[in-house]
């Protein structure tokens, strides 16, 4: 697997988690404007302000283009001579966004 869509699909991952988590807010918004006790409490609202792991991987090639692909498979990491493994540390951060750069040099804006 390339390592980029490894950390593609981390990130996208917590991406589309706090994206259900605010359509869940949503809804209970929803149902908390229906009644009438309910209507004045707060919102139940939850963010996620920073994110931390630890991807283990080895390094299977490198391709093309110089693309690394990569196992992060733990029983195969498992067999494998420690010296070979290597370790990130990734911190995900919510930052606003402006304007993105599609690979293909397409921007659009996202507020």
């Amino acid at each position: 697997m390339k390592l980029k869509d490894v950390l593609s699909s981390i990130t996208g991952a917590f991406i589309s988690a706090k994206s259900s988590m605010d359509r869940m807010s949503m809804e209970h918004s929803k149902q908390y404007q229906k009644e009438d006790l309910l209507s004045a409490a707060n919102l139940p609202f939850f963010s996620i302000s920073d994110v931390r792991l630890e991807l283990r991987f080895a390094v299977g090639e490198i391709g093309r283009d110089n693309e690394v692909f990569v196992s992060v498979n733990t029983p195969s990491l498992e067999k494998l001579p420690p010296h070979v493994i290597s370790t990130v540390e990734i911190k995900l951060t919510p930052q606003p966004l402006k304007l993105y750069k599609m690979e293909d040099g397409k921007t659009f804006n996202v507020s």
